[in-house]
């Protein structure tokens, strides 16, 4: 019967832990796109605001209007600047996320190949015993014939 790998919690807690780091990472990372797609929507959106501007000035548009029109833009801006600060601290997130899931995943497999090499080893001896015991069968097989032609 062979031997149970000494490492065994530890390759168990290893693999908890990357899985652990890989969920984290994909809710980083959905957490950067929902960031990305926001600010996408502000900069279409302020884009879309400016032409409408635009359009405004050249039909015609009061002091009152033109306030409005400036004011919101501003604000848009001030949203647009707001959304980048968080979506590069959502990238700057994401990035530490990855480190993480990359060391883990280096712990795992260190922890995977020693497991690796314990099940061969424990084939190889067990390979070895089954041979021995063949060997011995077949020795007592052969002193039992001489003695009976004997």
């Amino acid at each position: 019967m062979s031997k149970q790998f000494p490492l065994r919690i530890l390759h168990e807690l290893a693999q908890n832990r990357s899985d652990e780091a890989t969920r984290n990472l994909g809710s980083v990372m959905s957490e950067e796109r929902a960031m990305l797609n926001k600010l996408d929507l502000l900069l279409k959106y302020r884009d879309d605001y400016r032409d409408r501007f635009r359009t405004a000035i050249k039909t015609g548009m009061d002091q009152a209007g033109w306030r409005n029109y400036q004011d919101f833009l501003d604000k848009l801006e001030t949203a647009i600047e707001h959304q980048r600060a968080a979506l590069n601290e959502s990238q700057q997130a994401t990035a530490i996320a990855k480190e993480e899931w990359r060391a883990r995943q280096t712990r795992l497999k260190a922890y995977g190949t020693l497991n690796e090499q314990h099940r061969k080893s424990e084939q190889t001896k067990s390979a070895k015993r089954e041979q021995g015991e063949h060997d011995e069968i077949a020795g007592l097989a052969s002193r039992n014939s001489r003695s009976a032609l004997g």
